[in-house]
């Protein structure tokens, strides 16, 4: 070989090299069982029997997950998505099929809030499908239904759910401790429980929901003292074990407003 052609080949060989080394560097590993994500990531496989505690960690303001239509599951333990930070954003994808199972508590929103989720569905669950115990977050288009707990459970403040789906959990669909909730054209059926349990918190707008066929109430306003500014309007509540709508508080009606809704029985005469 001569000195040109030996040239042209080291030549040859550095681009090669030069090549792979850009191309390892632009590289997406794949999201996995244990990780924390600080940056905006896109599962791109099943992460299954994942055994460590919590199986996917997402920290914003600049993490987030799209799910990517794949699913989580732990090993009966431990939480499958733990939301911390601020600002943090959680995707389903776009057939908004996938599932968080399997788990102690699939997912916990913590952190300072303002957190986001949409289009997520979580099963298999032994205490409860979803626990919310930051401020101000925002969860849309999601399924916690058939846990062996309750399925949703908002001890923070000012948190919405739109369009939520908490069916046939064995305890309560959703409950609420937090002042502020607003719940709104979601469905709480078919739960051993109750519906929806407010469990004293003010301030709260439950409207346009659907709370039918739970063995005990549709939505039960829990005091026992008085609470202030709670509004439940426009809801139906029909074919519950006990009554279709309850408030218990020491004067029915007058820290919650009762309108519009649609049922059949209410423990008390003020329920409109």
């Amino acid at each position: 070989m001569n000195n040109e052609n030996a040239s042209n080949l080291k030549k040859s060989v550095l681009v090669i090299a030069a090549t792979f080394s850009l191309s390892l560097s632009s590289i997406t590993f794949g999201v996995s069982c244990g990780d924390v994500i600080t940056t905006a990531e896109v599962l791109d496989t099943d992460i299954t029997n994942c055994a460590i505690d919590p199986a996917v960690t997402v920290t914003g303001p600049t993490g987030s997950l799209n799910l990517n239509n794949f699913d989580i599951s732990c090993n009966g333990a431990g939480t499958g998505i733990f939301i911390n930070g601020i600002s943090a954003s959680i995707i389903g994808g776009s057939n908004l099929t996938s599932t968080v199972s399997n788990c102690g508590v699939p997912i916990r929103i913590e952190g300072d809030g303002f957190h986001t989720m949409q289009g997520v569905n979580v099963t298999g669950t032994f205490v409860t499908g979803i626990a919310i115990q930051s401020d101000h977050n925002f969860l849309l288009q999601v399924n916690s239904s058939n846990t062996s707990g309750s399925g949703i459970r908002i001890f923070g403040e000012n948190n919405s759910l739109v369009s939520t789906t908490t069916d046939n959990n064995v305890q309560q669909g959703i409950i609420v401790y937090g002042d502020g909730t607003f719940i709104s054209q979601s469905q709480a059926n078919s739960n051993t429980a109750i519906g929806i349990l407010i469990e004293g918190p003010d301030n709260c707008t439950f409207s346009q929901n659907t709370t039918n066929d739970n063995s005990l109430a549709g939505i039960y306003m829990s005091g026992p003292l008085a609470q202030t500014g709670n509004q439940v309007i426009g809801n139906t509540a029909l074919g519950n074990g006990t009554d279709d709508f309850i408030d218990t508080n020491l004067f029915p009606c007058t820290g919650t407003t009762w309108q519009g809704n649609t049922f059949n029985t209410a423990n008390d005469a003020c329920i409109e």
